[in-house]
């Protein structure tokens, strides 16, 4: 695969979780859950941080503007369970892909790459949290008031990261 098709599949995925965190700002408050909401925007910021980290990083290295095609992924959650479900399912086929991107970038170019990298953690971490809460939410029979009492926290968790930044 050539450097140009990396970076743009990269990009794709980025893109693809951008929208996918966007949405879900809109569905987790629609549906009540204004803690998944916050914890969904402070990921949309994360996310539109490494789509320009990466454009600028291909430039900088190869004076070429990365146009990436957008592959828009079907997301339209009526719970919160089938939010966590399809999140899941995305975040764990994403780090896959990420990881066999990572290894041709280091066939092509002989180093591996550190957005690629940064992004594999971020979504190895959110998939650790969402593996917790559909644990947690499966042994309360998805109780609501646990629910909202996980929503509560992530509330007050990223509101104090946002009023850090």
């Amino acid at each position: 695969m050539e450097i140009e098709q990396i970076y743009k599949n990269v990009d794709t995925i980025i893109l693809s979780h951008l929208m996918v965190s966007d949405s879900a700002m809109q569905y987790t408050q629609a549906l009540g859950y204004n803690g998944f909401k916050r914890m969904h925007k402070c990921l949309t910021k994360e996310l539109l941080c490494k789509h320009i980290e990466l454009e600028t990083c291909y430039f900088d290295i190869y004076q070429k503007v990365l146009n990436a095609p957008v592959d828009t992924p079907t997301y339209n959650p009526t719970t919160l369970k089938s939010h966590l479900e399809k999140w899941k399912e995305l975040l764990a086929r994403h780090i896959q892909e990420l990881g066999e991107l990572n290894q041709e970038h280091f066939d092509v170019v002989g180093v591996t790459n550190h957005i690629i990298e940064d992004l594999i953690h971020c979504f190895i971490k959110k998939l650790e949290k969402v593996n917790r809460y559909i644990k947690r939410f499966n042994e309360s029979d998805w109780n609501s008031m646990d629910c909202h009492m996980v929503d509560d926290c992530l509330h007050k968790k990223y509101k104090k990261m946002e009023e850090g930044e």
